[in-house]
């Protein structure tokens, strides 16, 4: 069996979960994945509190998102576009959120002498971190996920969407103009869900019982 590995903040007690990412658990299918856990180490380790030139993520104005283009008015690149309400929140207290900090992947076969100086950093053992980061072993939860910040800029600056729960996957703007959607509550359906190749049903639809009087249009 392979060795599963997390992006983790040593400093801050934080990670980022591969899957939620579209990235599977090892090495090799991190690397291999896109945006997956680089974009989001780009994210999270760009020293940039405010934006100084084109091309830098974006804070207060929108000149990325999808929203720009909705009503055909911004297509130039001379304005931005309306902003989501809540998102300048989102990218403020996740862009450059580990720039500086002690950052490493840590494996679930992880040893002490893998990362000497962990213990000083964040109070255990390289070979504890994996099993603390949305494990078992960390009844405390005093380990943070910070991947859902994450995934809300990769969404906004790349126009394109993670779809599904657990192992999720990316879809940009292209592929979101064909990909199939739930046919009972109409959100995306992972292509690794068994019901991609239809009747298509996302994950919650498929666990939750049909309501009595309800005609379940899959079939």
């Amino acid at each position: 069996m392979g060795q599963y590995w997390h992006v983790v903040n040593l400093d801050r007690r934080e990670y980022v979960h591969p899957q939620k990412l579209g990235a599977g658990l090892k090495l090799w299918e991190q690397l291999a994945a896109a945006p997956g856990t680089g974009g989001a180490l780009v994210v999270l380790c760009a020293a940039m509190p405010e934006p100084r030139g084109g091309g830098d993520f974006d804070l207060e104005d929108n000149w990325h998102g999808p929203e720009r283009d909705q009503d055909g008015a911004h297509g130039c690149t001379c304005t931005p576009g309306p902003m989501p309400a809540d998102y300048p929140s989102i990218a403020k207290r996740t862009i450059g959120r580990w720039a500086g900090d002690r950052v490493a992947l840590v494996g679930d076969y992880a040893k002490d002498s893998d990362l000497p100086g962990s213990v000083a950093a964040c109070g255990v053992g390289a070979s504890k971190i994996y099993g603390l980061c949305g494990g078992s072993e960390n009844p405390a939860n005093d380990w943070t996920d910070v991947t859902d910040d994450v995934c809300a800029v990769i969404e906004h600056e790349l126009g394109g969407k993670f779809i599904g729960d657990g192992w999720r996957d990316w879809a940009d703007a292209d592929a979101l103009k064909t990909q199939p959607k739930c046919q009972r509550c109409g959100v995306y359906v992972c292509r690794r869900h068994p019901s991609f190749t239809g009747p298509y049903r996302c994950e919650v639809c498929e666990r939750a019982p049909l309501k009595v009087g309800v005609i379940d249009v899959r079939y």
